[in-house]
């Protein structure tokens, strides 16, 4: 018993006679240093976005995370001039300055990206479209327009005039540049490639008219403004070439008088001079 309390004493003095000779030789060691590996940056949303938006690079930006927020969760990148998901649709809905995670979005060839893109109860409708081009560079996935119907009318003379119909006010674009439905379609006016098809989100009654409006004319896109004006509602209204320009109607047609005469069981034909149908507008005088 009296040897090992002996042992004892003897480890404490050498343990103790080692440290106070490395501090008279070495000094006191210098206290651990925090490495520093610089910001944090994860993905935030630039403006207020609705859930089936496709986010586009004025969308997102990489932005330093404050040291206090958790970063679990958050996209993080090296830098702020990282990549970016392409083609990203959000699931839920962000508003201005949010870090986005994971789970709020889906990229094209996940399991219901379509589906969120098109948004609840909506079909998805491609359209040739002839005036793209003029556009192409400010319209972007989740933007709203007019659609408007170009068509050619037989008025009752038999001649045709020019007329265009507001087919479908405020839809939604889902694709403008291609990725869902990348082609060029021939111009049914000028015979050329340069009608593009752009896909559309829209109600499963407007499918329909989309179909046999297709086949009556060309479609155009009025792109529209922000705010309450977008509370439109679907609703066709037409104006034709007359009511602009009502002097250069449909031109007057010559048709030759023809009267038959009926004496009891004989009836001959005479022909007279000929005569010009007057338009609906001089009729209506």
């Amino acid at each position: 018993m009296k040897s090992l309390i002996f042992i004892a004493i003897c480890a404490v003095f050498l343990g103790s006679a080692s440290y106070l000779g490395s501090l008279y030789f070495f000094g006191n060691p210098a206290p651990a240093q925090k490495i520093d590996n610089g910001p944090t940056y994860a993905l935030a949303l630039t403006g207020d976005q609705d859930a089936g938006r496709l986010l586009g690079k004025d969308d997102i930006e990489w932005r330093k995370v404050p040291d206090r927020k958790k970063t679990d969760n958050l996209l993080i990148g090296k830098s702020p001039d990282a990549s970016r998901p392409a083609r990203a649709v959000l699931i839920r809905s962000g508003l201005k300055d949010d870090f986005l995670e994971r789970k709020d979005y889906l990229l094209p060839e996940e399991k219901g990206y379509l589906a969120a893109l098109v948004g609840e109860g909506m079909r998805a409708a491609t359209i040739p479209v002839e005036n793209y081009a003029a556009y192409s560079a400010i319209l972007h996935p989740g933007d709203h327009v007019d659609l408007i119907l170009r068509y050619t009318v037989t008025v009752h003379n038999g001649a045709s005039e020019i007329a265009v119909r507001t087919l479908l006010r405020n839809v939604r674009l889902i694709d403008t540049d291609g990725h869902l439905s990348k082609t060029k379609i021939l111009n049914k006016k000028t015979g050329t490639g340069d009608s593009t098809q752009v896909t559309l989100a829209v109600k499963p009654s407007e499918l329909e008219i989309l179909a046999l409006a297709e086949e009556k004319g060309t479609f155009r896109l009025v792109p529209r403004g922000s705010g309450k004006a977008l509370a439109g509602v679907s609703g066709p209204s037409e104006l034709r070439e007359r009511d602009l320009f009502p002097k250069d109607g449909a031109p007057d047609v010559a048709v030759p008088r023809i009267v038959r005469v009926m004496r009891g069981s004989d009836v001959s034909v005479l022909t007279l001079g000929p005569v010009k149908l007057r338009s609906a507008k001089e009729s209506e005088k």
